[in-house]
């Protein structure tokens, strides 16, 4: 898979933790953006995922 799929399917899950806690979301939201803005690298990403 590539990595914006990856990051697409990682968004999808966070999407779904959202609803469980508003403070939650707002860090993902962030954690997003800079996914999408690539300003973090993709070892960072997995590292989170897991």
């Amino acid at each position: 898979p590539t990595d914006v799929f990856l990051r697409h399917q990682l968004a999808r899950t966070i999407k779904t933790h959202c609803n469980q806690s508003e403070e939650l979301c707002s860090e993902m939201d962030t954690f997003i953006f800079a996914l999408d803005e690539n300003l973090i690298d993709d070892d960072t990403v997995l590292a989170a995922a897991i």
